[in-house]
């Protein structure tokens, strides 16, 4: 049987145990094909909240053919960000269901295709990429090698790699938590300016800056304001991003234009940049003023503890519960199928983290705000992309 995983919850109160078990149980539901979404749990308004701990229900008995892989990049392994959280699914499938794991990082395009070619030789059973730059030799070794399952995080053809049988896309909906979080921090500011960049001009990247300033902009509407997005607007496609070698991976360079960004008066600001978001971090430690961030991609609070105190929330794509949940369902003998799995809020793909406590002067009717803009999202009554132009 082949079918679609899903992950995690969205803002939710602290019952961290209970919401992962619900969201397994969900996601089991999902990939033996009786239903197509899972619903999160009963949310308490106002109370944000992420599943981020390792599911407690019971682990499934283990195939031992199986061999999961997982090659990562650019960036490292410990990139605080999208790779961390998947290498975190895969430890806690080795940790839970026995499986047997093996994992690296590769920087540079030349390595791409070797990195995977190894894994093949190390007789993986399933190789999981993470990252845009890995869609080309992902794709061509999967369809040089139909006997063994591929699984690929992020990619930008949505005709192509859906169209491999032995190849499954995972993407995540990153407007929809980007738009929480536009909401959060236009609710927010003092100043009346936020801003964002973006480490490159990668779709998935501005998908989360469009949804950002697209959140700004749905307060302005809701409240008669006049906050004001820096970095990037969706009307024109112009923004502001890293560039260069390593714009997942520039923290000097992040820091340069978040001081720039400071300087013209933004008080909340939000990455799209991986790990070079720990030099906008810097950046805001030097000012010793009531400045905060927005982490993407994980709980800032959990992978960045130090910077705890200069994060509003973080946006997280939970790549560790969808990868756990496709790796189960091979231990069960039963091969994933090539049906892209999307993450979005509403399955728990994506999520708005949790409030930290130097967010305590979020007022709650603020909270409350947001965790029913998160079910209008959900319901499609609220849209968190640009509207196509006529």
């Amino acid at each position: 049987m082949r079918s679609r995983p899903a992950a995690g919850s969205a803002l939710r109160p602290r019952h961290r145990d209970r919401s992962v078990v619900l969201i397994m149980i969900g996601l089991i539901m999902v990939l033996v094909g009786c239903t197509p979404e899972v619903q999160p749990p009963e949310q308490t308004p106002g109370t944000p909240g992420a599943p981020s701990s390792s599911p407690s229900s019971s682990p499934t008995p283990v195939d031992p053919r199986v061999k999961a892989c997982l090659v990562a990049g650019p960036g490292s392994l410990t990139d605080l960000t999208l790779n961390q959280v998947a290498v975190a699914g895969l430890n806690r499938a080795r940790e839970d269901l026995g499986v047997e794991t093996e994992q690296r990082s590769v920087s540079e395009a030349a390595q791409y295709a070797g990195a995977i070619q190894a894994m093949i030789d190390n007789e993986c059973t399933m190789i999981i990429s993470v990252g845009y730059a890995l869609s080309d030799a992902t794709l061509a070794a999967a369809q040089a090698h139909p006997e063994l399952d591929f699984v690929i995080v992020e990619h930008e053809d949505p005709v192509t790699f859906p169209a491999v049988r032995n190849l499954k896309p995972v993407v995540f909906d990153r407007a929809q938590a980007s738009f929480l979080a536009g909401y959060l921090a236009a609710a927010t500011t003092r100043t009346g300016t936020v801003a964002t960049y973006g480490a490159n001009r990668f779709p998935s990247v501005i998908e989360a800056m469009d949804g950002f300033a697209l959140g700004v902009a749905h307060h302005n509407a809701v409240h008669d304001g006049s906050v004001q997005v820096l970095g990037w607007s969706p009307k024109t496609r112009t923004g502001q991003f890293l560039g260069g070698d390593i714009p997942f991976d520039d923290t000097e360079r992040a820091q340069r234009m978040t001081e720039d960004l400071i300087a013209a008066d933004a008080d909340v600001i939000y990455p799209v940049a991986g790990r070079s978001a720990l030099g906008t971090l810097t950046a805001i430690d030097a000012t010793g003023e009531p400045i905060r961030a927005i982490w993407a991609d994980s709980n800032g609070c959990e992978t960045v503890p130090n910077h705890c105190g200069a994060l509003l929330t973080s946006v997280e794509r939970n790549a560790d519960t969808v990868l756990y949940a496709i790796i189960e369902q091979a231990t069960t003998g039963d091969r994933p199928d090539n049906t892209t799995v999307v993450g979005t809020l509403g399955n728990g793909g994506t999520s708005l983290a949790e409030l930290p406590e130097s967010a305590d002067e979020v007022p709650a009717a603020v909270r409350a705000e947001v965790a029913q803009l998160r079910q209008d999202l959900i319901a499609g009554k609220v849209r968190a992309t640009p509207r196509p132009s006529p």
